[in-house]
């Protein structure tokens, strides 16, 4: 898996939380719209799988992806812990 790849996991693990911390507050979403957005991360978050090659992600940084608590994180821990995982990979 190349740094381009990484990156692009950790911005869209990044932008995901940036909603749920704040992106729901400031659209003033739904419970209904919400979910729709989450839908949406979930499928980029499988296309991005997909374009990569599940082979080539790490299993760490794999199961972060397909955990349903990931959608929600509005801390910012699975970017964080993305970014932890890649840097002990690369270094």
């Amino acid at each position: 898996m190349n740094i381009e790849e990484q990156e692009k996991i950790i911005g869209l693990l990044g932008s995901m939380a940036m909603y749920n911390d704040k992106g729901i507050h400031w659209t003033d979403a739904s419970p209904e719209k919400a979910a729709q957005v989450r839908d949406g991360f979930r499928k980029a978050i499988d296309n991005l799988i997909a374009e990569i090659g599940q082979d080539n992600i790490p299993e760490q940084v794999l199961t972060l992806l397909r955990s349903d608590k990931v959608l929600v994180d509005g801390q910012g821990s699975a970017y964080t812990e993305a970014r932890r995982l890649f840097k002990s990979l690369n270094a």
